[in-house]
């Protein structure tokens, strides 16, 4: 593509490849024990609490598969996966719903996303399972984990109407936020149960369906950078729904709203320093923008400039150690080892290294962590 600016280009592979690594090693999932197969979310050295995390577990079956699609599959990558499937189906099988987040210790009160139970986090992990199945040691495994995913879903689905965000699981839940509520970033909720390559379930495909519908025409008004990610799931989840239905109008809102949100948060996107950004959302705008662009939903200018300038600074949250960062403090420190930003980065590069060889296809969001 005329005008690209490659910047740095041999270290974005490199630091792909660090990231891949850490991410197959036992720092990132569980590999032992009674959470065997479980992932963790972000953890400090110091942090006295790391947890295990269902919805970043979802994303790392999807990550294994995504591997295994560009050609990396493995023994040890089936090993993995294997793990992580049957983890998630020891959770759901337990009969009651889940909180988000699972503490090592037991300790869940100081959390206040240990009060709810969300459709999201459902979904995330009804997709890896999904897309999974095919490099799975026992692939009879996905059709128990999934059954078993499904049940708590159902929990989320109306009599009629849009899924529920989140089933509270104490009287009074601490916190209320956009994860708890209904909003446009459950488009990649319903994407995921959508289209992911298997037959979506008729309790779940009316609610989800409608829960499409409802957000699709949503555009961005109001910019925060705290919500910043929640906006990006509703690219996301529109890019998913656009490619798997072909559907040029939802691609070319996805782009537009993208273009939208860059633009809105310009001023601190691109500050290596700023204490805004983090990394998985910074993952999330070159992973669409990547795919966008290539298709050419995206015009040349301003975005064949920002790509690589987004490359450059999402690369400076992998640290000396090989491992990705969630965002820097206001010393310009990096902190909080996370994992599904580094799952997001890993895909993030590799596709803008295929954008930047121009041989990335749109197709691509099929494979979507």
């Amino acid at each position: 593509m005329p005008g690209k600016t490659a910047v740095r280009k041999p270290a974005f592979g490199q630091i792909r490849e660090q990231l891949t690594r850490w991410l197959l090693s036992g720092n990132a999932q569980v590999r032992s024990g009674p959470e065997s197969g479980g992932v963790l979310g972000w953890f400090d050295e110091a942090a006295p609490q790391p947890f295990l995390y269902p919805e970043a577990t979802g994303y790392y079956l999807t990550f294994l598969a995504f591997l295994a699609h560009q050609g990396l599959g493995s023994d040890d990558i089936r090993i993995y996966a294997q793990g992580a499937a049957e983890w998630l189906c020891r959770r759901c099988t337990a009969g009651e719903l889940q909180p988000a987040r699972v503490y090592v210790n037991g300790d869940q009160g100081s959390d206040w996303r240990s009060g709810y139970s969300f459709s999201f986090d459902l979904a995330m992990m009804w997709r890896g399972i999904t897309l999974s199945r095919a490099v799975l040691l026992a692939p009879a495994l996905a059709d128990r984990a999934l059954a078993a995913v499904e049940r708590h879903l159902a929990r989320f689905v109306p009599s009629r109407g849009e899924l529920r965000a989140s089933i509270p699981l104490m009287a009074r839940p601490n916190e209320v936020s956009w994860a708890s509520r209904s909003g446009p970033y459950q488009t990649k909720c319903a994407a995921a149960l959508l289209f992911s390559g298997a037959s979506t379930p008729e309790m779940l495909r009316s609610p989800a369906e409608a829960t499409l519908a409802r957000f699709c025409q949503w555009s961005p008004e109001t910019f925060q950078p705290e919500l910043l990610h929640h906006d990006l799931y509703f690219v996301e989840g529109l890019l998913m729904a656009g490619v798997a239905e072909q559907n040029e109008m939802y691609l070319g809102h996805a782009a537009a709203a993208l273009e939208r949100l860059v633009m809105a948060h310009r001023s601190w996107l691109w500050d290596e320093a700023s204490v805004f950004a983090r990394s998985d959302g910074l993952a999330q705008i070159l992973r669409a923008g990547c795919l966008l662009h290539a298709a050419g939903y995206l015009p040349e200018d301003p975005w064949s400039e920002l790509l690589p300038r987004l490359a450059s600074v999402l690369s400076g949250y992998c640290g000396s150690d090989g491992v990705m960062y969630f965002r820097k403090d206001s010393a310009g420190c990096l902190e909080h080892v996370n994992v599904w930003s580094g799952l997001f980065a890993v895909q993030a590069l590799w596709w803008y290294g295929q954008w930047e060889e121009s041989r990335l296809s749109i197709e691509s969001a099929g494979w979507l962590i």
